[in-house]
């Protein structure tokens, strides 16, 4: 060992005492890849956990209990796994050293000065396209020292944006940074009031899944049970949702696609109709549609139209037109306020689409109409192939 290595790992050794013996794991990552960059260390228990209340710009706090830590690649992480596996992105922050101040934070002006101080983070998957430009956001979430020598967690997210059409390497404009952060500090042993308040991942799982098996149960069958396979615990790479996509298409039932059209504007449910009805990009690896199987599926969600309103509405007519190769339609917004007008158009890599007030809709029944035409025409076609 170097001696400039030796000399930090005292550091760090002395850090620990005047943390307590609780910081001993975290000593031994650094001593760890101090003595070997490439060492790993899979998430293994901590010697005492690590709690945090972690408040936001608006005095939101976050309460975490980061039970592991791990090291892979070079790089220090606690932890709160849960038992399906999965860690999110709050609960896994990784160690930078010391941490620049929250005014240099805030100063930046482009993402790349935020990776630079941070490390590499995480891009949104959206981009929305406003005018020119488009706008989206990026993430990171780690910890390190401060100017008083605590440890403190940070969680950072930035809105940003780049011209429509920018050069590889044109610089990503901030638009906004929101932090969230808290002084980490060791459990107390025993303390049932923080065991109370800061609840590790195993606990926060059970939690969850309370929770949405009671919201589940507010939904009819068979839909109900269609949610319940999209939330399987630990179905990361999505087999209980693929088999049961594919179930449906093969023995599609009109009763799902009505109760999922009139329930777009849920969280979750206007994905699962294009799941359903889509598969986009091969996602889940279905057999594609029958022609058969096909007709009921597709007039059950054009059945459904009458019986929709204002969003969920919008998302199935959004659907069905691309379904049915795009171009422009108005129809009634169903609460009374008017209409929408959606238009498609072909571009490189699939469909834009823009939307517009309309004046005067047709009736939804004349909506029904059309699409009963045009998807028609789209048999038709493919018979005469």
């Amino acid at each position: 060992m170097r001696v400039d290595q030796f000399l930090y790992l005292m550091i760090l050794l002395a850090a620990s005492t005047a943390y307590g013996a609780e910081m001993t794991s975290f000593a031994k990552l650094q001593e760890a890849r101090l003595r070997n960059p490439q060492a790993e260390i899979k998430a293994t228990h901590l010697d005492r956990d690590w709690l945090v209340d972690a408040a936001d710009d608006d005095g939101d706090v976050l309460r975490l209990r980061l039970t592991h830590g791990s090291l892979r690649e070079g790089k220090i992480r606690l932890l709160r796994p849960r038992p399906d596996g999965a860690v999110f992105g709050s609960d896994c922050p990784e160690y930078i050293g010391k941490l620049p101040s929250e005014r240099t934070l805030r100063d930046v002006s482009t993402i790349g000065q935020l990776e630079k101080l941070l490390g590499p983070g995480t891009f949104g998957f959206h981009a929305d396209q406003i005018d020119d430009r488009y706008h989206s956001g990026w993430s990171r979430v780690c910890f390190g020292e401060n100017n008083e020598g605590d440890l403190v967690y940070l969680s950072l997210s930035a809105n940003y944006s780049i011209g429509v059409g920018a050069p590889i390497g044109t610089p990503k404009s901030v638009e906004g940074v929101r932090i969230r952060q808290g002084v980490l500090r060791p459990e107390k042993l025993g303390d049932k009031e923080e065991e109370r308040i800061y609840i590790d991942g195993a606990t926060e799982f059970a939690n969850h899944e309370a929770i949405k098996a009671k919201r589940r149960m507010e939904y009819p069958l068979p839909l109900r049970q269609l949610i319940e396979t999209d939330q399987y615990p630990g179905d990361s790479d999505l087999q209980h949702l693929a088999k049961a996509m594919q179930q449906i298409r093969n023995s599609p039932d009109p009763k799902l696609f009505q109760q999922l059209a009139v329930r777009m504007d849920d969280v979750g449910m206007a994905s699962l109709m294009e799941k359903a009805l889509m598969d986009r990009h091969g996602l889940l690896e279905l057999k594609p549609w029958r022609e058969e199987q096909w007709r009921v599926a597709i007039n059950a969600c054009i059945d459904a139209l009458p019986e929709t309103s204002g969003y969920a509405r919008s998302k199935l007519v959004e659907q069905l037109m691309e379904l049915s190769g795009g171009g422009r339609i108005e129809f009634q917004d169903g609460d009374g306020k008017g209409g929408t007008s959606i238009e498609f158009k072909q571009v490189e890599h699939g469909m834009s689409r823009t939307f517009s007030g309309a004046a005067d809709p047709p009736p939804i029944s004349e909506t029904q109409v059309e699409f009963r035409h045009r998807f028609f025409q789209m048999n038709k076609s493919a018979s005469d192939e």
